[in-house]
């Protein structure tokens, strides 16, 4: 597929992982010690150019994040850096919460992995950490002080998703010698507490990038170019796809559709179909030439479009995915 569509916004992208986030109307990056908002990003102003809102932090920013806790009357942008995490209203224009990083953790430590996750009548919204890769819990509705988990992962996260049920999965680093990563699947108890129910260590060298849970499934990123997807229920891993030549930035799930994009160091965005059976079938490979990728979205009416940023690109890409 050819360059598509670019949505000019004069601001480049950070070069960190899972750079760029959707909330169906809006697109949100990171952009050094910023958080750049694109009004109608993701809808009518596709290909049209922007003037971003630009929310300014006291540190380098590590994540930005639309998220929808389920029992919450409405959806908030988390923003990660290297001291907090700050829960905006959708809009970027009203910081609701300020969540300090915890001073029992190592130097040098920041945020990094956000995700929000219910059990009961209760919604929570999990930030991972680098240095000791504790979680840190904060109610998605009530707010209040943060309650820090220690002892679940090995290392840092890299980073956070949920899925139905009261599942929280964190992709981590861990203390092999051969830098392997893993992924842990939790459960949430009755009280909101994180219980790991097992920890998936990669056989080979590589970092999980990035992850998303969509049904039964988790769909992991990594550093090596390889897709690999987890079964929820039986633990095992179902498929694993080489999908690019080098460092795979991000990974990110359609809502309603079945298909997952990635955005790569190699400047191809690729898009996948699960079939049934939990077989993976390659739609198209995306292509920005000359571009370091480093986020990707679904965007458009229903998601019909694919969205990219790039460390060196001041622009969002975009394209349309023909036949969904």
């Amino acid at each position: 597929a050819g360059m598509g569509e670019k949505t000019p916004t004069r601001v480049t992208a950070s070069l960190i992982f899972n750079n760029l986030s959707s909330n169906g109307i809006d697109l949100v990056y990171a952009h050094s010690h910023e958080a750049v908002l694109v009004p109608n990003g993701a809808g009518p102003a596709l290909g049209m150019p922007a003037t971003p809102a630009r929310m300014r932090c006291k540190s380098a920013v590590t994540q930005v994040r639309f998220l929808q806790p389920p029992l919450s009357p409405s959806p908030v942008l988390a923003v990660l850096t290297h001291h907090q995490g700050l829960l905006y209203s959708p809009d970027g224009k009203r910081i609701l919460l300020s969540v300090a990083l915890p001073t029992s953790l190592p130097p040098g430590s920041y945020l990094r992995g956000v995700a929000a996750c219910t059990t009961g009548n209760a919604s929570y919204i999990f930030f991972g950490t680098s240095g000791n890769g504790d979680l840190l819990r904060v109610n998605a509705t009530l707010f209040g002080d943060a309650t820090e988990f220690s002892n679940l992962c090995s290392g840092a996260v890299s980073d956070l998703d949920s899925g139905e049920g009261g599942v929280l999965v964190a992709a981590a680093a861990t203390n092999a010698v051969n830098g392997t990563s893993e992924v842990v699947l939790m459960s949430l108890g009755a009280d909101g507490a994180p219980v790991v129910s097992a920890r998936l260590p990669e056989a080979a060298p590589g970092l999980c990038t990035s992850l998303r849970v969509l049904g039964g499934t988790v769909f992991c990123a990594y550093s090596t170019g390889h897709i690999r997807t987890i079964d929820l229920k039986t633990r095992f891993c179902t498929a694993v796809v080489t999908a690019h030549a080098r460092w795979i930035n991000a990974l990110e799930v359609h809502p309603s559709s079945g298909m997952f994009a990635c955005a790569a160091e190699d400047g191809y965005v690729s898009v996948w179909r699960v079939l049934r059976g939990g077989k993976l079938a390659h739609i198209k490979h995306l292509h920005a030439p000359d571009c370091h990728l480093t986020g990707v979205a679904f965007v458009g009416q229903g998601g019909t479009g694919v969205a990219a940023t790039a460390y060196d690109c001041d622009a969002v890409m975009s394209w349309r995915i023909e036949g969904m």
